[in-house]
């Protein structure tokens, strides 16, 4: 028996609900606490067992990306339109991050700059931070977007698995001190917009494929 096609159940609109307040929790906290403050709280967790598990989690954006991917050409009922559409959503990230990055905000210092040297602890000793291009995060914007599609592609008990890793990605870049609130904040929303326009790109195209059959019978 095939499978149905992939489509929005309430846990999916409950993963873009938490993710949109998760977004608004690190964009309030980062108006309102001294990013001083918020970045020295992770004092306790000085060469802890958080550091290290902040540090997988961080680098695990691009194996569970790589692995849907690779799981859409094993489904039996996945449509051409909601692959384009999730490739289109992952474009978008990374043309928005790019645009932030390197040409809105060029000069936006990382904590490890704007902090005095030795003063932020590394979760190993050989562990090699990054300084500038601060915002936003593109790591948490490429897991909103891949979780939400995520979630959009498997079965519907997954979707815990993909919002907490998704927030597992945020907050590790907060942990490890690659990126201020505000740019995991700003991450989050841009994952949540990069699916929806996917989304509204997948949903046109199944539009003009049956129009234009239709209009060919």
């Amino acid at each position: 028996m095939e499978q149905p096609n992939p489509q929005f159940t309430t846990q999916h609109r409950f993963l873009i609900g938490a993710f949109v307040v998760w977004g608004l929790i690190f964009g309030l906290l980062a108006n309102f606490v001294p990013q001083n403050e918020l970045h020295f709280w992770w004092d306790p967790l000085r060469y802890s067992y958080w550091n290290g598990l902040g540090y997988i989690l961080s680098t695990s954006v691009e194996w569970p990306v790589f692995f849907l991917f690779l799981g859409l050409f094993f489904q039996k009922k996945v449509r051409l339109e909601d692959i384009v559409g999730f490739f289109a959503s992952l474009l978008i990230v990374w043309g928005v991050i790019l645009v932030f990055k390197h040409f809105l905000f060029p000069d936006m210092p990382r904590p490890w700059q704007y902090f005095p040297q030795g003063s932020l602890p590394k979760p190993f000793p050989s562990f090699k931070p990054l300084y500038q291009h601060s915002f936003p995060s593109g790591h948490t914007a490429t897991a909103v977007a891949a979780a939400l599609w995520g979630a959009y592609f498997t079965r519907k008990f997954f979707v815990l698995y993909w919002g907490l890793w998704a927030f597992g990605v945020g907050a590790s870049r907060v942990l490890l001190h690659q990126h201020w609130m505000q740019d995991v904040s700003v991450g989050v929303f841009i994952g949540c917009l990069a699916f929806v326009l996917g989304q509204w790109l997948a949903k046109r195209m199944q539009y003009i494929w049956t129009s234009k059959s239709q209009d060919i019978k």
